[in-house]
């Protein structure tokens, strides 16, 4: 009997050693596609510990995953998701509407807005990026080429502005040497007060907004337009109503949010949180779908635009020019994530290390590891 039960054990153990190899082998196949060096950088203690993956879309396989599907704090990469749902909710064209009006109160003007996102009173930048310059609507008017303002005080209502572009118009004016006096006032007074037309101006689409964010990593104007997603949606631009545009708007596309926890757009907050596969899932998305278009069109390319223009260099140099990615950093976070050509291929990526050591010196090494990383598969 003994026997048996030895012999049987000893079958058991054998067959489970087989589906141990057989995992072990499946494991090889889905990674012999990656040179070893790439490896080495992979699980590198510069990168402590990351999520990373991934993925050749061709074939729907994942080439790496290591805690692909674990919650990480993803820094500016998270633009990608919120600008994502600000194209999916407000779609490319929309545009946003400025007025001033002229007012039957003496030594008044009515600003009328619909927060636009990338108003400016930087005449230089307005020049270079095409944003709307909020003084040469208000310096146009009558009243301020006639009125001596800079002892008598104007009076601006203003409605759909965001505060801290008051505070830039403020300092404009204070800088010149004019005397204003700003009132926030609601959409129907400002209606009641406005009378003639002084000049109306419309912002770019949300296509030329997004792709600027993206090349850029411009915060405020991603937090904005997608706080404003949740505002066409008449949802509070709180957390709460930001995690449901934002879900609701991957839910669209059948992409996971399992993990997914937003605090604001930009990427700032170290509580924000997604898994790589989120990511990943939305590259792909964005890849195939003309709406989702600017994003792409705004990806940095390694070692020539944006935020990954001094990118590559010194480090995978070989790559120059083979990753479109969106860069993100934070204190103790480095992440990256995009597209890497690998040939006739074309892979898509995520690496998120959100346990590096706070300083420069840590978080270059970390970007230097991955650059060398993507290196090692890039190919034209």
């Amino acid at each position: 009997m003994r026997k048996i039960l030895r012999a049987s054990s000893i079958f058991l153990l054998c067959a489970l050693i087989s589906v141990d190899l057989a995992r072990a082998d499946d494991q090889l196949v889905t990674t012999t596609k990656l040179p070893q060096n790439f490896f080495t950088f992979a699980t590198s203690s510069k990168l402590a510990n990351p999520g990373m993956l991934i993925v050749d879309p061709s074939s729907k396989t994942d080439l790496y995953d290591m805690n692909g599907d674990q919650a990480h704090t993803p820094a500016s990469v998270f633009k990608l998701v919120t600008t994502f749902t600000s194209l999916h909710v407000l779609t490319a064209e929309y545009k946003f509407t400025t007025t001033v009006f002229s007012s039957e109160k003496k030594e008044t003007i009515v600003i009328q807005g619909s927060r636009d996102p990338w108003l400016t009173s930087n005449l230089s930048l307005a020049k270079k990026n095409g944003q709307v310059y909020l003084p040469g609507l208000i310096m146009n008017s009558d009243l301020m080429k006639s009125s001596n303002s800079k002892t008598v005080p104007i009076d601006i209502e203003y409605t759909g502005l965001f505060e801290n572009d008051i505070k830039n118009l403020s300092f404009y004016f204070k800088k010149n040497h004019l005397k204003v006096i700003f009132t926030n006032v609601s959409q129907e007074e400002a209606q009641a007060d406005s009378t003639n037309l002084i000049a109306r101006a419309e912002s770019l689409p949300i296509f030329d907004m997004v792709k600027f964010a993206i090349l850029w990593s411009d915060n405020q104007l991603a937090d904005r337009l997608v706080r404003e997603a949740a505002r066409h949606e008449n949802l509070p631009t709180d957390h709460f109503g930001l995690q449901k545009v934002v879900e609701n708007s991957l839910h669209a596309y059948g992409i996971s949010t399992d993990k997914l926890f937003i605090v604001d757009g930009a990427g700032l907050n170290k509580e924000n949180a997604v898994t790589p596969r989120t990511i990943i899932e939305v590259l792909t998305e964005i890849r195939n779908n003309p709406l989702f278009q600017a994003i792409y069109q705004g990806l940095p390319v390694s070692g020539e635009s944006g935020t990954l223009k001094n990118r590559f260099n010194k480090t995978g140099s070989n790559a120059i020019g083979l990753v479109r990615a969106k860069t993100g950093w934070i204190n103790t976070v480095v992440s990256l994530a995009g597209f890497v050509t690998v040939g006739k291929k074309e892979y898509v990526f995520a690496v998120i290390a959100d346990h590096i050591t706070p300083g420069f010196k840590y978080r270059n090494r970390a970007r230097e590891t991955i650059d060398s990383l993507l290196g090692t598969i890039a190919a034209p």
